[in-house]
This record gives structure tokens, sequence and C-alpha cells, in this order.
């Protein structure tokens, strides 16, 4: 849309009621009435849909020679993700996604680095460490096996899958055991053991078991992941937890000298189209920070652009995290892309 459209739908100060009521409480388009009416698009499960709902309209678009300007797709867009995803399918090697990932892991995986499973296995030497994954564990186990190794549930002192966030840390669904991937009863907070791999649960009974395993009864709890919104905002709003987010944008903005920016001049790479993930303005290098930036510094402690990031320093290094009363800037590691952000 251009300048003018955009005016003359949201009005001069470009807004719209159901976005302002999101960016208040960004839980509510999860479910609930705002869903059937907007979708943040956050992680490479969801991503896909982007393209598609928008090669959607076009087509409508073209077939009636005209922008038909109110649409009700979504539902459809909807089924079709629900069929690739459902977590049956994996075992049953329908929908599409699940084979194709299958049959070419490298093309859409990446390893881990040595470096990180070390790190891994080092902070589990004096730390309660735990895996929550929205996975169902057949998958999450054949994703974990090809990123971190066959071993990969000794790096954890207790495995969740099928976790079903952000629900997981705001609801009360109970654990469910595992004979394999085949869920079997419910368990109660007392029957979680180390070394367990659950499925479903909330994050209240997950603090008994750590409270229980770290031999402490006010532990702190710090909770890593790469969605803003189930992994970084809302645990940090609805729990005691501190969160790291991890923030791959990181590595496409002004990370010239990073070993994770492949570009082969290691130029700035923001997006021509949509901007800088961190800025609000068209000038990259803005003051005014965007809404992701914004969620970023009121919720995570540091920011990442992948584990190898901290997986460089020592388990008791000191960071500079995000505070209301520093730059934006000081939570940023590597810091040098965040002079993006104010």
């Amino acid at each position: 849309m251009v300048e003018s459209e955009i005016i003359a739908y949201y009005g001069d100060e470009k807004k719209w009621e159901v976005t302002t009521e999101y960016c208040e409480n960004m839980l509510v388009a999860w479910n609930g009435p705002l869903s059937e009416k907007m979708r943040t698009v956050l992680d490479y499960f969801d991503i896909c849909a982007t393209l598609l709902f928008g090669r959607i309209i076009d087509t409508l678009d073209e077939d009636s020679h005209e922008r038909i300007g109110r649409y009700n797709i979504w539902p459809d867009v909807l089924d079709a993700l629900v069929y690739m995803y459902s977590r049956e399918h994996f075992g049953l090697g329908v929908g599409g996604y699940f084979q194709s990932l299958t049959e070419q892991p490298e093309k859409y995986l990446q390893k881990a680095s040595p470096k990180v499973v070390s790190w891994l296995r080092e902070l589990k030497k004096t730390k309660t460490t735990f895996l929550v994954t929205g996975s169902h564990i057949d998958f999450a186990n054949f994703t974990a096996s090809y990123a971190l190794g066959p071993d990969w549930s000794e790096l954890f002192d207790v495995v969740v899958g099928y976790a079903k966030k952000p629900g997981f840390f705001t609801g009360a669904k109970p654990f469910v055991g595992l004979q394999n991937a085949v869920e079997t009863d419910p368990l109660t907070p007392s029957q979680l053991e180390r070394n367990g791999i659950y499925s479903q649960g909330n994050w209240r009974d997950l603090t008994v078991l750590l409270e229980r395993l770290s031999h402490k009864t006010k532990p702190r709890y710090l909770y890593i992941g790469d969605n803003l919104i189930q992994d970084v905002y809302t645990p940090s709003k609805f729990t005691k937890a501190d969160t790291i987010a991890i923030v791959e944008e990181m590595s496409a903005e002004g990370m010239k000298n990073h070993p994770h920016n492949t570009h082969p001049d290691g130029r700035y790479l923001q997006s021509s189209f949509w901007g800088s993930y961190f800025s609000a303005s068209s000038n990259p290098r803005s003051e005014e920070p965007s809404l992701w930036a914004d969620i970023i510094k009121r919720h995570a402690r540091i920011c990442v652009p992948n584990m190898d990031e901290v997986a460089q320093y020592p388990i008791d290094y000191n960071y500079n995290s995000f505070t209301e009363s520093v730059t934006c800037s000081d939570g940023y590691y590597p810091a040098e892309p965040m002079t993006l952000v104010n």
C-alpha cells in the first residue's frame, strides 16, 4: 500500500484499534475474537503463511479484475497449517511438511556447533537445565538428534514436548506421561522426576519439580527462546523467569565481522522493502525502536543472534542487561548493531 492508501484506511496517525489492543496485550490475538482479525507470524512454522496469504489475495483480485478489498481466506489458510503441522502426521508421514524434512534434514536444519553442545554440558554440571518445546516428542527427538546429537536429552534434566506455548506459561494443563511417543496418563508435580520426558504441562508444576531438583526454595529461572511472544514476552510477563531473546535478524543488520553474517562483503543487510527489524523509521540508524525492539528491551535480559554468541562466554560471565535506566544497546550481544535503536 502506498502512503495515501494507508492514511485512507487508518487515518493520519496510521493506527488500527486491533493492533493498538494487541500492543497492550499480545496474547489477545492468540485465541478469541481478535485472532480472527490478525495473526502474528514469528517463527519458521508460520512464516510461509505470509507468502501464501498474499498470493491468494493477489489471485482473487486478478480473477475479479479489481481489488476486492474484503477477504475471508484465513480459515482456509489456518486449516492448511493445522493439516501440515498436526503432531500425528510426523509418525504417519502425511501432510507434506514432515516428509520433506525427514527426507532432507540437511536442507532445513542446522547442526548446533560443538561449542554450544559443550556449553550445555558444562552448564548442567552446576545448574538444573530443562527444554520446553511446542513440538511433539517424536518430531522434537528427530530435530534435536540431528542438531545436538543422538544423546541430546542428556543435556537436560527435564524435557517437555507439545507444551502448547504461550499457554504453558499461563495455564494449568497437567503434565502427561509418555510411552515412546504415545501420551499415557496425567501426572501430578510429585510424580515428575529428573531425566523425565513429558508432554503438555504448565510452568507452575514445572517449577515445583525444578525447586526439588535444585534443592532451592526460591531458585532463579532463565528461559531462552526465539519466539518473541511465546518465549520472551509471555514468560517475562506471567512468570518470574528472566529471558534471553534469540533474534536472527541481528545477523543481518550491521554485524560486519560476525561469523554468521554470510554476505560476501559483510555490508549492512537491512531489508530494502521492510526496513530494519529494530527501527521504526525508514532510516536504519533511527533512534525510534520498532515494536519488536521495544519488546526485546522490556522483556528480555539480553538479546543474541544465536546460541554461539552465548557459548563463547564462561558460564559465570556477567552480562550487561537491558534496564529502564540505560540505553537499549547495553543488552545486545554483540553490541555493534544496536546503534539501530535507542
